[in-house]
Formats: structure tokens, sequence, C-alpha cells
């Protein structure tokens, strides 16, 4: 998505979220424009409050199902993964802008202030799967993919 508009790209390399209206917009075409019978997978949304309330209303209003995953890893894990993150642009390997260090960080401030309290407020209207994000990244995406398969399959 942030490839596809200069706007966003410029945030995404700034560390800065894309401002809630235009998320919501975002899913919101989405989801009205892509029928699945086994839902969506969005990563990283909602991220906080505002965004969760314009989530729970979608979704009711769209008489959907939810669920989300909760990776939990360690600042010190978070730091390292995205560190070893590249791109390929005009066929060589570079390092990704938004994830020099002082994005990372602000990142993860931003996470912790605004994302991680949503936790439990999701977890009491809707399904929230808990995921060991600390093993290596193919065993925690062997993990997720496990859990949306039984869930996807449970329907």
């Amino acid at each position: 998505l942030a490839q596809s508009d200069e706007s966003l790209h410029q945030l995404v390399r700034e560390g800065i979220l894309v401002a809630d209206s235009k998320m919501f917009e975002i899913v919101k075409r989405f989801i009205t424009s892509h029928a699945s019978p086994n839902g969506y997978v969005f990563d990283g949304y909602p991220r906080n409050s505002r965004q969760f309330d314009g989530f729970r209303t979608l979704v009711k209003k769209n008489g959907a199902r939810a669920a989300g995953i909760y990776i939990d890893l360690s600042d010190e894990s978070v730091k390292t993964r995205l560190a070893g993150r590249f791109e390929f642009k005009n066929q060589r390997k570079v390092k990704r802008e938004d994830d020099r260090s002082e994005v990372i960080q602000k990142r993860l401030t931003t996470f912790k202030q605004e994302a991680l309290p949503l936790k439990d407020r999701f977890s009491k209207e809707f399904r929230l799967i808990e995921v060991d994000g600390e093993p290596p990244e193919e065993k925690v995406a062997g993990q997720i993919a496990r859990e949306l398969n039984r869930i996807t399959n449970a329907s």
C-alpha cells in the first residue's frame, strides 16, 4: 500500500503512522471491494483506540468475524529482526528506509503507548491469539498459519 502512495511511503520512512481516518477508509474500501469467506489479515491494524472503535463498527456492520494475533516479542528481538530486513530496488538489495534505529525506537514507543493497551479490549470483544515471537521466524510463521487454519476451518 505505502509503495503505491508517495505520501504514505514518506510517512512510513519517517516512522509516522498513517492518520486514523485514512486507515479506516483504506480498510473499509478493501473489505467492501474484496469479498472473502475466510476473512482478511490486516498487519498492524487497529493500532490505537480510535482505529479499534472504527474497526469494531465496521466488523459489526458487515456481520464479519474478527480475530487478532498478538506476537509477543522482546524489544531487543524486534530491533534485531527489523535491522536485518532488506528490500530490492533496481535489482539491488538495500536496507529498508523505515528500519533505521531511530525509526524503530519511535515505532516501539508508539506501539507501547497506543497499540498494546488494545490487547485487553480486543480479547474481550473478539478472539485474540497470542503467539510467542521469540523462536525463529519460520516457527512463528508456522504457528500463526496453524492458528489461522484452525480458525477458518472451525466455521
